[in-house]
């Protein structure tokens, strides 16, 4: 009967040594796998180049650098990369904005001279939404910003401010 009990230990020793092993094995692909989402984010954050960009505006005032790459893709698309510079933290944002009126009149903004005529181009997401109206001779921008999800932040792109041309 002892050696029964003991040969009984030894299996049952063996069973859960085994099963320690292969969690350690989950637990290493895990840190793996977090480790290479953790890589393709990275990569996904484009840095922000002037030379990627046919139309290159900004909006500078003491505290506050705005400056805003567009590449128009075609008469409903446009590719963007907008990069905001305040205290206390800085935001990008990035993407595909989309003209859903393309077909029908622009619409009027103001400014010191005037009014002009724009299209605007939206990038709508879960936790915000991006508008960004393109004079139609393309010497302005203004940005136009709107967070879904509540949450209070200093954190956003400057809005409702005219970005001039720089490129």
């Amino acid at each position: 009967m002892r050696n029964s009990i003991t040969i009984l230990s030894v299996i049952l020793f063996g069973l859960f040594s085994c099963k320690k092993d292969n969690s350690d094995k989950k637990i290493e692909s895990l840190a793996q796998k977090i480790k290479a989402r953790k890589n393709i984010h990275e990569k996904s954050n484009p840095k922000f180049s002037q030379n990627d960009f046919s139309l290159v505006y900004q909006y500078t005032n003491e505290e506050s650098n705005q400056i805003l790459g567009i590449n128009i893709i075609d008469e409903k698309n446009l590719k963007f990369h907008l990069v905001t510079e305040t205290l206390p933290c800085d935001t990008e944002y990035w993407g595909i904005a989309e003209n859903k009126n393309w077909n029908i009149d622009s619409e009027i903004d103001e400014d010191k001279n005037g009014g002009y005529f724009t299209d605007e181009y939206i990038m709508d997401k879960a936790e915000y939404t991006i508008g960004i109206r393109l004079a139609l001779d393309s010497s302005k921008v203004i940005i136009k910003y709107l967070q879904k999800d509540g949450l209070e932040t200093d954190c956003l792109p400057i809005t409702r401010k005219i970005m001039e041309r720089i490129k």
